[in-house]
């Protein structure tokens, strides 16, 4: 078997630019509170 020549070594791996980290997750506003529930009326007897 030909012995294959020297692997040619692979140059340095280009190193990936600093990676963007995501902004900050928009908090979501505080939930608006239902208002007072109605009260049901006196239950017909």
């Amino acid at each position: 078997m030909p012995t294959p020549g020297s692997m040619p070594t692979s140059g340095p791996m280009p190193s990936p630019g600093s990676v963007s980290t995501p902004g900050p997750t928009p908090t979501p506003g505080p939930m608006p509170t239902p208002g007072s529930m109605p009260t049901p009326g006196s239950m017909p007897s």
